[in-house]
């Protein structure tokens, strides 16, 4: 419920600076840094029924490659507690996701529309907590475990003024990630499929003007 007014509230402020445009700005400048928060929706209905959906935040840092071309990286931050499907045990699901790629903008006056592609690497910390009704007796497992996917976006800069600027974004990850359980004497195997699309807003800052 939070993390959707924190994206209504999002969609508000841009369209204020829409509506309050007193200059246009045509200027991308070689480096970007911004700071990002997103309503996060798991492709996984297992996923959704166990954690359900929540805010991602994080940041990114971009670099002009070639003309409209940068480069960019990115790493994000999700935790979320749930309760497992059928037992309702406890579960702490925390990942990070740490992206490198290529965008390309096309700047509109003030706007400066992007699509983007990369890889994502992502780290995640599986704890599950365990009750056995029939010794009543908890115990706690903990796991991590990597992986790597990929990333697609696409965005708009809306471009305040030389320097600061927002960032509607949308962004499809794909992540699935094999946890191995040993539980009664017996190995269990759990694909996380932490997979998903976010859309959120960003506000950044940039700098070192070539035009």
């Amino acid at each position: 419920m939070i993390t959707k007014k924190l994206f209504q509230l999002s969609v508000l402020t841009l369209l204020f600076f829409f509506s309050n445009q007193l200059e246009s700005y045509d200027c991308l400048n070689p480096f970007l840094i911004e700071g990002k928060a997103a309503y996060y929706y798991p492709t996984s209905h297992t996923f959704r029924r166990i954690y359900s959906e929540n805010g991602i935040y994080g940041g990114e840092i971009s670099c002009q490659t070639y003309n409209n071309l940068y480069t960019w990286a990115s790493v994000d931050g999700y935790s979320k507690k749930g309760r497992s499907i059928g037992l309702q045990d406890a579960t702490k699901l925390t990942f990070i996701p740490v992206g490198l790629g290529l965008k390309y903008f096309f700047p509109i006056s003030c706007f400066n529309c992007f699509v983007g592609a990369g890889l994502l690497g992502t780290y995640a910390r599986l704890k599950d907590r365990f009750n056995l009704s029939s010794t009543n007796q908890t115990f706690t497992h903990r796991q991590s475990k990597g992986n790597v996917g990929g990333i697609v976006k696409v965005g708009l800069l809306y471009t305040i003024n030389n320097n600061w600027y927002l960032d509607l974004f949308s962004n499809y990850s794909y992540t699935k990630i094999s946890f191995f359980n040993k539980y009664l004497g017996t190995i269990q195997r759990r694909q996380a499929n932490l997979s998903g699309w976010s859309i959120g807003l960003g506000i950044g800052y940039s700098f070192q003007c070539f035009r």
